[in-house]
């Protein structure tokens, strides 16, 4: 079953989860070569492999996954050495679980009240 980007499959009495693409999908994203600030480059590879960590919950299958994003980085003109060095980045990261919440965006909840007039 495909749902909300996570394909689930049940294998021995277990769930396995991966990543689900549609069969439509082109494999289509943003362009090595675009005119594009190498930092939004940088974040498209690390968001997509964060999106696998957390996602997979099989060391095979995410091991798919993260070959089949490379596959298709490269495709769309990444360098290989680049993908690769932010893949391990994120895979240590992610092991480490250096993710904190100062590296996470904490929004102030602010309670706004608006007066509406009434017309009967």
């Amino acid at each position: 079953i495909g749902f909300l980007d996570v394909k689930v499959c049940k294998m021995d009495e277990h769930f396995v989860t991966s990543t689900y693409k549609k069969k439509t999908d082109t494999n289509l994203m943003m362009q090595y070569n675009s005119n594009i600030p190498l930092k939004y480059k940088r974040n498209l590879v690390k968001n997509l492999t964060l999106r696998c960590l957390r996602i997979c919950n099989n060391e095979v299958v995410l091991k798919s996954d993260l070959e089949d994003l490379k596959s298709r980085l490269c495709t769309n003109g990444f360098p290989e050495n680049f993908v690769t060095k932010n893949i391990e980045e994120m895979k240590f990261k992610f092991k480490n679980d250096r993710f904190t919440k100062s590296e996470i965006a904490d929004v102030k909840k602010k309670v706004i009240f608006v007066k509406l007039p009434f017309f009967e």
